[in-house]
């Protein structure tokens, strides 16, 4: 008994750490590149073209051999692209890769049941709706109604529940909330969707344990 549950600590801690992992990945590439942001180019096999590149005040980066490329509001993982096919157009199957070395500009976070969670750059009078249009609306399985906003004061920490689905059915502008620089939107999953996620866990611990058992009943 004490084998199964060790068994059963470890591959939970598993694979959360994968889903962290995962939802760190995800987030760096879906970061929206906008101005002062400071951008690590590496070209695979080519040190002698890899910079850091800050983006200029129209969006543009100037890297060694393809000059000025305009890579303002596009993703990380889009800049790849871009930068992929201008590097190609001079060297075979460039292998590019694009971080972020420094980020200058104010975000708002949106994480949790959306379909692009990110950070979005923080706009003076944007509202909860606008940077949850942003990041692309909701997934299947958000708990809407339930829509949490985090915002350090001088207070502390505040933290805002928010019936998002009243701003959409109802028109109620009172929940649409401005948003202020560093907020962080989470929209967490409905009961449901979190039962329907654990059933097959639990559905393969317990064909594990059951396995083990009739085993041991063999022996």
């Amino acid at each position: 008994m004490r084998y199964t549950v060790i068994s059963r600590v470890i591959c939970a801690s598993l694979a959360f750490c994968q889903l962290l992992l995962g939802f760190a990945s995800g987030q760096s590439l879906e970061y929206v590149v906008g101005p002062q942001d400071v951008l690590r180019v590496y070209i695979f096999d080519h040190p002698e073209l890899s910079t850091d590149a800050v983006v200029s005040a129209d969006g543009y980066v100037f890297l060694p051999l393809v000059g000025a490329v305009s890579v303002g509001d596009l993703t990380i993982r889009e800049v790849e692209g871009v930068l992929t096919e201008a590097f190609g157009s001079y060297i075979v199957d460039p292998k590019v890769t694009v971080g972020l070395a420094m980020e200058t500009r104010k975000r708002v976070y949106v994480i949790g049941q959306v379909r692009r969670p990110g950070a979005y750059p923080y706009v003076e009078g944007g509202r909860l709706s606008d940077y949850l249009g942003q990041a692309g609306g909701f997934d299947g399985g958000a708990d809407i109604r339930r829509t949490r906003i985090t915002r350090l004061s001088s207070e502390g920490w505040l933290v805002y529940y928010i019936d998002v689905d009243r701003i959409y059915e109802q028109g109620r502008r009172d929940l649409d909330i401005e948003m202020e620089a560093d907020d962080t939107v989470f929209v967490p999953e409905t009961l449901a969707s979190r039962i329907r996620w654990w059933l097959p866990v639990v559905g393969f611990g317990v064909g594990i344990v059951t396995t083990f058992i009739v085993w041991r009943a063999r022996r």
